[in-house]
């Protein structure tokens, strides 16, 4: 009860940000896979984000929360995290949150994890995006879409050792229209307009 009294609070307390000076946006999420690599050991993993929520000040800093990620381990699906407190501190090298592009340094913390509620992990990287707002919303709507996420960092946690990793990633609309046929799409419309 207490995580959900959390995550609500830290919920409303973003939405303020937008009238701030300043940009804020809001993604549904992004999919991806994702290596780990240390001396002795390498994973491969299947990770999702959703719901992003970020504020960007007119220098280039700004914040991001994800209420929700998990990560899956490919060999053993079995091995799973999935952490609800996922917050970032980043500069954007282009300075505008609405930029088709985003390069920049990000500090992350994920913690409390479904398995482990005491679960830590920090993570230092460089991030490259490529976005896309006019896809489904106009300009001046909060809502960014990002087609591609690049990630090279590394990690730190206790349960897992430390590590480098790299993470490549698609927006969660993107990913699932992926999933989707185009002629199921296609005969769903049709049927739609003989009614």
């Amino acid at each position: 009860m207490k995580k959900l009294l959390v995550l609500i609070l830290l919920f409303f307390l973003l939405f303020p940000l937008y009238s701030l000076e300043g940009e804020a946006g809001v993604s549904l999420g992004v999919l991806g896979c994702a290596f780990a690599f240390d001396v002795d050991n390498y994973d491969n993993y299947l990770y999702g984000r959703i719901f992003d929520f970020a504020y960007q000040l007119d220098n280039g800093w700004g914040i991001t929360a994800s209420p929700f990620i998990i990560h899956f381990n490919i060999a053993d699906l079995s091995q799973y995290s999935f952490t609800f407190v996922n917050l970032s501190l980043f500069y954007n090298f282009f300075k505008s949150i609405r930029s088709k592009f985003f390069l920049g340094p990000f500090v992350s913390m994920n913690a409390v994890d479904l398995n482990n509620p005491v679960f830590i992990e920090f993570r230092s990287s460089i991030n490259f995006r490529i976005r896309s707002i006019e896809n489904f919303f106009n300009q001046s709507d909060i809502f960014n879409t990002d087609i591609l996420l690049v990630e090279l960092g590394y990690k730190y946690n206790k349960n897992n050792r430390h590590g480098f990793y790299i993470q490549i990633g698609l927006d969660l609309l993107l990913a699932l229209g992926f999933l989707v046929d185009e002629n199921d799409v296609r005969e769903y419309e049709r049927e739609q307009t003989w009614r």
